[in-house]
This record gives structure tokens, sequence and C-alpha cells, in this order.
């Protein structure tokens, strides 16, 4: 599934065509078909300006983020739960890391997703750790969105 999202598109149409009177042809291509769907929502719903034009936007553990795209490119559905643990202050249980960064290292860092994207990840991956969203405060910093640009 890496490429041009249209080739993606042309092998999708082929492959349904070769995979139609199998079970598991068509269990793999409803697989594929949300493989594309989820990639489509994290180019863009994750990490983009634009998601901080909401009123509302989320952190996502950043490692956590990557590894569920990059199986998604792989053809492969992400892995679940949404491992949020890592972005707790272990000073301060249930608040968010002062040390964690948007886009930061792997280890860390967040992405910053819109509530959709959030929704979504939660009720199909579950969620392990706590919810984090704007409004809070990062410190020495008042705004998230300075990070972004």
């Amino acid at each position: 599934m890496r490429g041009d999202a249209s080739e993606a598109y042309y092998v999708n149409l082929l492959l349904e065509a070769l995979t139609h009177d199998s079970e598991k042809g068509r269990e793999a291509m409803r697989n594929r078909n949300r493989c594309m769907q989820e990639r489509v929502l994290y180019t863009e719903q994750a990490d983009r300006y634009a998601v901080l034009t909401k009123e509302r936007y989320y952190f996502v553990d950043r490692l956590w983020m990557c590894s569920w795209f990059l199986r998604l490119c792989d053809g492969k559905l992400g892995e679940g739960p949404v491992a949020n643990d890592s972005l707790e202050d272990p000073e301060n249980p249930g608040k968010l890391n002062p040390h964690s960064r948007p886009r930061g290292s792997f280890k860390g860092g967040f992405s910053i997703v819109t509530p959709e994207l959030w929704d979504y990840l939660v009720k199909t991956y579950g969620l392990k750790g706590g919810t984090y969203t704007s409004g809070i405060f990062l410190y020495n910093y008042h705004h998230v969105y300075v990070f972004m640009l």
C-alpha cells in the first residue's frame, strides 16, 4: 500500500475482482479497505495545522501513532490499545508529563489528532493510559501550535 493513493485504488479493484469468490479473499479485502480508510484518516486528521483550528484536539503517544501508520503502509491493521500511558507524568498521576512534546522524540513525544480520529482509535483499538486534550497547560508553553509551525 505504499505509493500513490490512486495506484493503491487501482490495485484494490484488481484484487477485489480476483478474490470475490473466496471467503478468505473477501476477509483480506475488508482488512485492506480498512487499512486504506485508516491511512486517509491519518493523513487528514493527525499532525496537521488544520487539526489545531478545531475547538478541541487530542494527544496520542507518538511511538504508538507511528507504529500504527507504518503498519497501515504495509497493508496491516494496527495493534491496540492506544498506549498513552507513556505520556503520564510519573510525579503527578493523571496529568500530562511536562516533558512531553508534540512531534517530539519517540519517547515522550505525541501526535495531535482530531476528536473524530481520537474517537475512532479508542473505539477500534482501545486505550491504555490517560486521555489528554487541548486546554492542558504545558508549563512554560501557552499554546501547542507554536510547535507545529
